[in-house]
């Protein structure tokens, strides 16, 4: 070992490498700040650098970073003249880590200077040995902890016994010097056996294992297992006892229930028909019953032997069940069987015998018996085969077809199927659980899965029409039809579908429906093909950098013309506006009529300056007069107008942004052109919100139907009810007007409805069978519903799925739903429901503007007064005028009437003395969960009838 010569002043170069030498350590002289200022050999090489390199570099740098700060600290205090000690990890030339103790200490020196001398010693064997023991006390403190049973140590040496989970059995603590309360928690009858087998195994230094009765903190005597292990010191006497008491109580019941049990069980066996096996496993020895024997062909007193069973076994089987025998002879879990044919002794008969066997455990779970069953299931077998050849002419008829046969299991998460892959290029793995719907168009894809879903829920069978995608990449239209399958328990096994190419037809029919979607007065794109192209027009330019302007247009007045002309001048009104706009705007424009005096424009552009100047032609444009019967009219209009995807990237918003616009443009004056302001915007949030919450609570099955009753006023008899959509959130109901705005929204509003149509029906099947007379129920539909080609098949669909007549059902539409746009197809489809047997209901009446225009249109057989002429029936003449007025008309042209909202008895019994047919309304009931309707119902029956609505009570 060389030493560097230290600075003058500094303690002998001599007598440190005799020190060094001596003792092990490595050695370093430090200045006060750390720098090295001379190192011996062996120091820098623990420490991985040569001794020049070491010379001028910092101390702590050698160290580990995570202990650089604890070894700068140690510098400060001998610095300061006091003597500090730390530990670090040192990684060494070769790539090891090593444990470091040094103390740093401060030198005299000659000189005057500062110096500091750090002697390292190696402590890494120390370092190792502290973790492992501080592991190891940790694992066993983690074992006691984990242990459900009482671990005890008593340690003679010390006089304490310490007892984990006494406290927590019996509910009592025993200090650590009692050594022998413990024994008053067990049994009396079994202290004197126990403490006897103690006293043996403590005088023999051995184990023991012993069982008695121990009292738990439950007040019940259990029957727990007690192992001692002893500890010898070097003189071989007993140090310490560590054991275990654990509670054997359940588990000794259960063996003397399953020993009580045996001799039942076996006859029991024997009484079905099986034979019965067997074998000792410790000697071979085998025993078979008389069934058994009879199954081979045996005579009764036949030896057993493997032999003689192998000898039975049908030569092509043998070798099967001798390696079968072989493999689970041992096995422990369990009950492995085997299928093999048999040669009877007897008759020569082939029969198939399915065997079957489980190993008998002691109490160490060692094996000690191997027993078990013969089943002659020849039969089956026979009936299997026959089932195989079945499949086999099945799988050939799906071979035979070009369509899609799938079937799936009846948790619906593994699917099979012929066609699949072929059709979409998609294997049977990735199709299982949700997958197959990957391949399913991304508009359908939901749709599709809520269709299966429901249907899958309610066992029945259901028809789905959607986009799949082929293997050439195309989308193509397909139905896809599934039917389940019930096994004679009446539970469904599985289901099986077929899936059917239909793009051809469905083509046409989008053709046919596409060129319905024009208007028939003006010749422009209705509400329905405006908002298709408004999507398209708005991809279409997503891609390269222009933008669309969208424009809604309001004629003003145009109600007075149509009061003051005629309806004739108004269409000649609407013709010149739509050619005018057509010659104004641009070719590629999109000009829509939404519905009454209401266009709208799909400007696609270049940039805003080009919307801008389009909304100033147009406005221009329809500010001419035009000339109707001889008459100048004025021809102003109002405009409101967003741009995308400045305004919102969305269509749907941008429709709202511009209307917006055009409500700010009419309540601001009319004649005039405004352009959507941030400033606008909060309208729009708020409407986001709803749609949002909307949404929310059609993904979380937050739709809740209420039910309240309308009553006869002549009799009190309960006709019916109507269904009220309730929505849960945060754990309250809310009423349907905080979804108002989700009503006018196309995609929202049939889901709702959809959601409250399924509810619905499903609450009236389930009354229907449980016998409960609830009438008629009545459901409100919102516009855009009637907008949806599946809305009459939907709804007639429904019923027939749920067993309902379409008798027991009401449609409630409010005249707001009949002055829409598309009334024709509001029209053709209450026709279609009231054929079918729906009753048709106008509700809010009163509160509209053409109500006996709409009486000789549509099939309405219920009119319902609206509430806020029947609250004000006490107070306001009017109100009691109309109202007698509507009952009047409505006993002249034969339909019937409900008043909603009644709440006092002076009005029940105002509206019984002028014949309103039913009433509605708190006075009655509040609305109700579906479950309380039977209750309601019953209750009505047995005489609230008479005491809520006699007249006068």
């Amino acid at each position: 070992m060389s030493i560097q010569q230290p600075p003058s002043g500094v303690l002998g170069a001599d007598i440190l490498r005799l020190a060094v030498a001596a003792s092990g350590d490595l050695l370093f002289v430090l200045s006060p700040e750390g720098e090295v200022l001379s190192a011996d050999g062996g120091s820098t090489g623990a420490f991985g650098v040569d001794p020049a390199a070491a010379v001028g570099r910092s101390w702590p740098d050698f160290f580990h970073e995570a202990d650089r700060a604890p070894a700068g600290d140690a510098l400060r205090i001998a610095a300061d003249g006091g003597c500090a000690r730390v530990t670090g990890r040192v990684e060494g030339p070769d790539g090891t880590v090593r444990h470091w103790r040094s103390t740093v200490t401060r030198a005299p020196a000659e000189d005057g200077r500062v110096r500091l001398l750090a002697v390292a010693r190696d402590v890494s064997e120390e370092a190792a040995l502290t973790a492992t023991l501080d592991r190891r006390e940790r694992l066993h403190r983690a074992l006691k902890e984990a242990t459900a049973e009482i671990v005890w140590h008593l340690d003679l040496r010390a006089g304490r016994c310490d007892r984990h989970g006494f406290e927590a059995f019996t509910g009592h603590a025993l200090a650590a010097e009692d050594h022998h309360g413990w024994l008053a928690w067990m049994h009396p009858d079994d202290r004197d056996r126990a403490l006897t087998d103690i006293d043996a195994a403590t005088a023999a230094r051995r184990p023991y294992m012993i069982d008695y009765r121990f009292l738990h903190r439950s007040g019940e005597w259990r029957m727990v297992e007690d192992h001692g292990v002893p500890l010898l010191g070097p003189d071989g006497e007993i140090t310490d006892w560590i054991g275990i008491i654990t509670d054997i109580h359940d588990r000794r019941r259960a063996d003397e229930k399953l020993r009580r049990s045996e001799q039942r069980l076996r006859l029991a066996i024997e009484a079905t028909g099986l034979g019965t096996w067997d074998v000792d496993v410790r000697t071979g020895a085998r025993e078979w019953s008389d069934e058994l024997k009879a199954m081979l062909g045996l005579p009764p007193e036949a030896v057993e032997t493997e032999a003689l069973l192998l000898d039975r076994v049908h030569p092509d089987d043998r070798a099967d069940v001798a390696r079968h025998n072989v493999t689970t002879f041992l096995q422990t879990a369990g009950s492995p069987s085997a299928t093999f044919r048999v040669v009877r002794a007897d008759t020569g008969a082939v029969r198939w015998i399915k065997s079957q066997g489980r190993v008998v455990l002691d109490e160490q779970g060692r094996p000690l018996r191997r027993i078990g069953t013969f089943q002659d299931v020849t039969e089956q077998h026979e009936t299997r085969l026959a089932l195989k050849l079945a499949f086999r002419r099945h799988q050939a008829l799906i071979a035979a077809t070009s369509e899609i046969v799938w079937h799936t299991n009846a948790e619906q998460n593994a699917k099979d199927g012929n066609g699949w892959t072929e059709f979409t290029g998609q294997s049977l793995e990735e199709a299982d659980g949700r997958g197959w719907l990957a391949v399913i168009h991304p508009d359908d894809r939901d749709e599709v899965w809520r269709t299966s879903r429901d249907a899958m829920e309610a066992g029945r069978p259901y028809s789905s029409e959607y986009r799949l995608r082929h293997v050439s990449g195309e989308w193509r239209w397909v139905v896809d039809r599934v039917v389940p399958l019930v096994d004679e328990d009446g539970r469904i096994g599985e289901w099986v579908g077929i899936i059917a190419d239909i793009h051809k037809r469905k083509t046409a029919e989008e053709a046919i429906l596409r060129a319905a979607r024009t208007d028939d007065l003006t010749g422009l794109a209705n509400r329905a093909l405006f908002h298709e192209d408004l999507e398209r027009q708005v991809a279409a330019v997503r891609a390269d950098g222009r933008c669309v302007g969208l424009i809604l247009i309001d004629l003003d007045h145009f109600k007075e013309v149509n009061d003051s002309l005629g309806h004739d001048a108004g269409d000649h009104v609407l013709t010149t506006v739509a050619d005018r706009l057509r010659a104004t705007l641009p070719a590629a424009t999109t000009i829509a009529r939404l519905g009454g005096d209401e266009f709208g424009v799909l400007l696609p552009a270049d940039g805003e300056a080009d919307v801008t100047a389009a909304v100033d032609a147009v406005l221009e444009a329809l500010r001419q007069p035009l000339s109707v019967a001889g008459r100048d009219l004025d021809g102003a209009a109002t405009l409101g107008y967003a741009i995308h995807p400045l305004h919102d990237p969305d269509p749907s918003a941008l429709l709202k942004n511009a209307d917006i616009a055009l409500y700010a443009a009419k309540h601001d004056g009319r004649g005039q052109a405004f352009r959507f302001a941030p400033a606008m915007r909060s309208e729009l949030d708020r409407r986001v919100t709803v749609l949002r919450n909307a949404r929310r609570a059609l993904a979380t099955d937050a739709i809740v139907p209420v039910y309240q009753p309308k009553v006869s006023l002549a009799d009190g008899r309960v006709v019916g009810f109507e269904a009220l959509l309730r929505w849960r959130d945060d754990g309250a109901l809310r009423s349907p007007a905080s979804l108002q705005e989700a009503f006018a929204d196309a995609g929202l509003s049939a889901r709702l409805g959809a959601c409250m149509l399924a509810k619905t029906t499903a609450d009236m099947a389930a009354w229907t069978a449980a016998g409960v007379p609830y009438g008629q129920v009545a459901i409100n539909v919102a516009a855009p519903e009637f907008h949806q080609p599946s809305f009459v098949p939907g709804i007639l669909g429904r019923l027939a799925a749920c067993g309902l007549p379409p008798s027991v059902l009401e449609i409630e539409v409010t005249e707001s739903v009949l002055l829409e746009s598309g009334k024709q197809a509001v029209s053709t489809a209450l026709r279609a429901l009231h054929a079918a047997g729906v009753a048709i209901t106008l509700d809010d009446f009163g509160t509209g503007y053409a109500s006996l225009t709409h009486l000789k249109k549509h099939p309405v057989s219920w009119l319902k007064i609206d509430r806020s002429f029947v609250s004000n029936l006490e107070t306001d003449r009017d109100s009691a005028a109309i109202v007698q007025a509507v009952l009047g008309m409505a006993r002249n042209i034969g339909i019937r009437v409900v008043a909603e909202g009644v709440e006092t008895r002076w009005q029940r019994d105002f509206l019984a003395r002028n014949a309103c047919d039913v009433a509605q309304g708190f006075l009655i009931a509040r609305p109700m969960p579906a479950g309380e309707v039977p209750l309601f119902l019953s209750r009505h029956q047995a005489g609230g009838r008479r005491r809520t609505m006699a007249p006068g009570a």
